[in-house]
């Protein structure tokens, strides 16, 4: 069976599925991160490694497993709703699955590389913005185009700064 190096602790449980299939868990009796020396030395020896988000998982981690000289064939991260997105994809990538401008997903990790993440964000803080808007001002116009302030709406009566002639809200 595999050779699996555990970075970090797992919560209960988390290595039992592995135990269960027989594989040998090597972790460390401490919950300190390794040093990337450390992570380097250690993935050498091990078919897999199951790490945490906050570990480092480079190329050279990577290559220093990978065959000729190593047998790490696995890394896979222990995380809930988290997507690996390669910020460096538009200079070649991080990780050696990346391709650019495309969502790859291997084993059921997903990893996606955006080359142009800036103008990306940018575009849809505008989409949003202009939706809260547009529904902001549904809020104070009714159907019939009536400028018309209903302060039973929680929205409308925690925007309102001023009502005839009288400031309101001092700290906004």
């Amino acid at each position: 069976m595999a050779r699996v190096l555990i970075t970090r602790h797992l919560p209960a449980g988390g290595t039992d599925p592995l135990i269960e299939a027989g594989h040998e868990i090597i972790d460390r009796d401490d919950d300190a991160p390794f040093t990337p020396e450390q992570l380097k030395a250690a993935v050498s020896d091990v078919d897999a490694v199951v790490c945490l988000l906050t570990d480092k998982i480079d190329a050279e981690v990577i290559a220093a497993g990978a065959a000729p000289a190593g047998r790490l064939k696995v890394v896979a991260n222990v995380a809930v709703g988290y997507d690996n997105v390669d910020l460096a994809a538009a200079q070649g990538g991080n990780c050696p699955l990346t391709v650019a401008d495309q969502v790859v997903v291997e084993n059921g990790v997903i990893i996606c590389g955006p080359t142009n993440l800036a103008g990306a964000v940018a575009a849809d803080a505008s989409a949003l913005y202009a939706r809260n808007l547009l529904d902001f001002l549904k809020l104070v116009f009714t159907k019939e185009g009536q400028f018309e302030i209903n302060l039973e709406d929680d929205i409308v009566a925690a925007c309102l700064m001023c009502r005839d002639g009288q400031v309101i809200r001092k700290n906004a």
